[in-house]
């Protein structure tokens, strides 16, 4: 079982999970309400998921997520840029749900407006 780091910025959302669940490295697959944060440090983004009512939080399989660098270093851009990974994220687990986890094609697929199935 992981934390996202109290020392980082992070996204939270609650979820139901979609028909796929999510898997979750330590945990396998998860369904039904959960919450799902982000971390964006760097050119890394983590993703973390926590059943509804758990205490422990487990890291989605296939996280961290390489990201590319943003062209505008500035934090405003950093933190817009963290939102829409998060959102992206948010929108497959709660649509298909991650049943093999992340991968940075699936968060392409919704960025452009699909839906992965």
């Amino acid at each position: 079982m992981t934390e996202p780091a109290a020392s980082e910025a992070r996204q939270l959302s609650a979820i139901l999970a979609g028909q796929g669940g999510v898997l979750a490295a330590g945990a396998g697959l998860l369904s039904g309400p959960l919450k799902i944060a982000t971390q964006l440090a760097g050119e890394r983004l983590r993703v973390y998921v926590q059943p509804d009512g758990a205490e422990g939080w487990h890291e989605v399989a296939g996280s961290p997520l390489p990201v590319p660098d943003p062209a505008d270093a500035s934090d405003k851009a950093a933190l817009m840029e963290h939102l829409r990974l998060h959102q992206a994220v948010v929108r497959l687990a709660s649509v298909a749900g991650l049943p093999d986890g992340l991968t940075p094609e699936a968060l392409d697929e919704v960025d452009e407006g699909g839906e992965s199935t």
